[in-house]
């Protein structure tokens, strides 16, 4: 598959609004901060100990990325596949 197809096929995918949507923010350090603050919450109640807090407790988080891999196995009407390896 050509560079330019590839490209073009992830921003046609992501500009389906049924299925993705731009978010203003990333709400990342958001969802660690309200996980860690529910885990240090179970402490206090006793539902867990110090050694399952640390176990669970997350350290640090990303902002997913999208991977958008050609499906080999289906047929492509708009987008040319120059070769295919197996």
């Amino acid at each position: 598959m050509k560079k330019e197809d590839y490209f073009s096929s992830l921003e046609k995918l992501f500009a389906d609004k049924t299925k993705f949507k731009r978010l203003q923010k990333d709400p990342t350090l958001t969802r660690l901060s309200t996980l860690r603050n529910y885990i240090n919450t179970l402490l206090k109640r006793g539902e867990t100990n110090e050694e399952q807090m640390k176990e669970t407790k997350p350290t640090a988080a990303q902002i997913g990325r999208a991977h958008g891999l050609p499906k080999i196995h289906k047929s492509y009407t708009d987008i040319p596949i120059s070769s295919v390896r197996l």
